[in-house]
């Protein structure tokens, strides 16, 4: 939703500041969580331990930390990319001189 109002060409009323805020957020903990969930998984794949019962298919959270990863860098990407347009003055912006 933020990255949706980042990118849309229409002012909003909230400050800019709140949805960057909100998509760095969401986009840092989707990376930063599933990255360390999909390493710790994968060792779990592959030390196989004998004596510890697994809660979750190992097969299927891999899968499902591989998707939030990928989702949080696409997320950065597209924030980076949106908050990096900004709002720039068109023909029939004010323009305020300093």
């Amino acid at each position: 939703m933020a990255v949706h109002v980042l990118q849309r060409k229409a002012p909003t009323r909230l400050p800019r500041w709140i949805p960057v805020s909100a998509a760095w957020i969401g986009s840092g903990s989707l990376f930063a969580w599933s990255g360390w969930k999909l390493a710790f998984t994968l060792y779990l794949m592959l030390a196989r331990p004998a004596d510890a019962s697994l809660p979750e298919d190992l097969a299927a959270a891999a899968l499902l930390h591989a998707a939030a990863l990928a989702a949080g860098a696409t997320l950065a990407r597209a924030l980076a990319r949106g908050a990096g347009q900004g709002r720039r003055a068109g023909p029939d912006t004010p323009r305020v001189q300093v």
